[in-house]
């Protein structure tokens, strides 16, 4: 259970760093 957890939590961090250079693209572009 903790694994997944930890995966969970890895998945959301990831996908955060992602939408913020997503974000930082659009505004250079």
């Amino acid at each position: 259970m903790i694994v997944i957890a930890v995966v969970a939590i890895a998945i959301v961090i990831a996908i955060a760093i992602n939408d913020i250079d997503g974000r930082r693209s659009s505004s250079k572009q």
